[in-house]
């Protein structure tokens, strides 16, 4: 299996090979393939959470389905702001490009890199690690030039890389910047503020420090100063680079801390789900999923108070996930959970459910 070093750097990513099992073809199809391109793709995901490893869980609850209950879609890495997941060896083909599995499709002949666009990344830090996976690419795995590294479009016309088109009106300004990385151009350093500090009389370390966005220990360390309460006036400090701070500048409000769950991640909807959903979302925590109809996706959580007028957790939910606020939890509302927490989007909540169990997850991690 052709692999990436597992634990490497890659720009400022951190590469974890995560390789799905042979459990289902139409996820991991096998065979061999000596690939000569590399497919550009975005993930169609923009929700929160949705980064490369929510993809790679994703993709390997995907291959742990039955065939007959997944579609033919995989790809071989995603990136983010911090991490390059490898799904499938770079000598195995996968179902990324949309174009069938003849022999000169781009589903057999080149390698899938889905750049995430979640709303709570950094698009452009995740950029600046696609195209430094590209150029490594490039030069360690298929020894092509950045002419060979092409969108998701070119293969079935699908408007892919979304995000990359729709700025940059074509692909060409980005493989731009891979042909620049790739002859190993640099950016220019951002310039850097040298900052020096001539001590007045009554200065103290610790003030200074504050002033400059720095710490005592640090300027003692830069200044060779073994004893921290003995500076003398007119002498000269360097404080770094930091510009000095605004005086009185207030701070902003600080983000308001949501607070986690201690829920059992076993995929079914029961009263602790719900409590702990109603806390999130500040709704009364009664356990209860109030004024539902009695249909099936209902039925698959527990404690259900069937009945009309809707549930007020269930209308909180859908403000945060952006379905329409009825209070009703019907299929449409499911898929826009799945949609969310990346997982399959079939509408159904089934027991157990991978939708309820990424639910739980973030519950207990406190970032719904």
């Amino acid at each position: 299996m052709r692999l990436l070093p597992n634990g490497m750097k890659i720009g400022n990513a951190t590469v974890i090979v995560d390789i799905i099992p042979k459990t289902n073809p139409e996820i991991r199809p096998g065979g061999h393939m000596n690939p000569t391109h590399v497919t550009d793709h975005d993930t169609g995901n923009a929700g929160r959470g949705a980064n490369a490893e929510m993809h790679n869980r994703y993709i390997h609850n995907m291959a742990s389905y039955h065939p007959k209950d997944t579609s033919h879609v995989s790809w071989h890495l995603s990136v983010d702001e911090n991490f390059i997941y490898q799904h499938i060896p770079f000598d195995e083909p996968a179902y990324h490009c949309g174009d069938g599995f003849g022999v000169k499709s781009g589903n057999r002949t080149s390698i899938g890199v889905e750049k995430c666009m979640n709303v709570d990344g950094d698009r452009a830090a995740t950029e600046e690690n696609a195209i430094a996976l590209d150029v490594y690419l490039l030069k360690n795995v298929i020894n092509k030039k950045p002419s060979n590294v092409v969108p998701h479009q070119i293969w079935s016309g699908k408007y892919c890389p979304a995000v990359i088109l729709r700025r940059d009106g074509s692909f060409n300004p980005y493989r731009k910047r891979i042909q620049a990385a790739f002859d190993g151009a640099k950016l220019s350093p951002k310039p850097v503020i040298s900052t020096m500090h001539t001590v007045k009389r009554g200065d103290t370390l610790s003030a200074i420090a504050a002033k400059y966005n720095s710490t005592v220990s640090k300027l003692q360390k830069d200044n060779n100063i073994k004893n921290a309460h003995f500076i003398y006036p007119g002498q000269v400090l360097k404080v770094g680079a930091s510009k000095p701070t605004t005086p009185n500048k207030p701070k902003p409000a600080s983000k308001p801390v949501t607070s986690k769950a201690n829920l059992r991640v076993d995929g079914y909807w029961g009263p602790a789900t719900t409590r702990a959903l109603q806390k999130a979302l500040g709704t009364p925590q009664d356990g209860v999923i109030s004024g539902q109809y009695n249909n099936a996706t209902t039925r698959k959580i527990e404690n259900v108070s069937f009945g009309t007028g809707g549930s007020l957790v269930i209308k909180a939910l859908q403000r945060k996930i952006g379905a329409n606020a009825d209070g009703y939890i019907g299929p449409a509302t499911v898929r826009a959970m799945q949609k969310r927490f990346g997982t399959p989007q079939d509408g159904v909540i089934s027991k157990p459910s991978m939708m309820v169990r990424e639910l739980q997850r973030r519950l207990n991690a406190g970032k719904l």
